[in-house]
């Protein structure tokens, strides 16, 4: 009795098989970055770490983060939940945000080259980066899934 009993227990977990969940909003910005002179890789790094840690504690709609060096230039990727966790980083970082004075430590450590956004952006996350005259530019999908 005990081994019909396993056996349909085990056959019935086969049968109930989740579907991946998927997340078609989700942006990620690929940053290209130039360390300001006088920064040295030691300043980089340890900034770095604390910018990460920041974005980490207070963003929880931010799925990724990370700075990638390479030959002397920077790469920042970020990868967020949707256009509105976009946007509510740019409130974060913005006067009177909770991470403003640390943004104001981003500009002090990085020249910011060109921001390239993957996914597709809400208008209100188009214009918000074009107020910010920063060089964006933009990629939508052809095909992609992100779970």
């Amino acid at each position: 009795m005990r081994f019909i009993v396993l056996l349909v227990f085990l056959f019935s977990g086969c049968a109930e098989k989740s579907q991946p969940t998927y997340n078609d909003d989700e942006i990620i910005f690929v940053v290209e970055l130039k360390p300001v002179s006088g920064k040295n890789s030691e300043d980089i790094s340890n900034f770095s770490k604390v910018y990460t840690d920041a974005i980490d504690n207070n963003e929880p709609q931010s799925l990724g983060w990370g700075f990638y060096e390479s030959e002397g230039k920077i790469t920042l990727i970020e990868r967020y939940q949707s256009s509105d966790a976009v946007l509510i980083h740019g409130q974060n970082i913005s006067e009177g945000g909770k991470l403003e004075s640390l943004f104001g430590d981003f500009i002090e450590h990085f020249e910011i080259i060109k921001i390239e956004i993957f996914g597709t952006a809400s208008p209100e996350l188009k214009a918000f980066l074009e107020s910010l005259d920063m060089p964006a530019f933009y990629r939508p999908a052809m095909a992609s899934f992100s779970r």
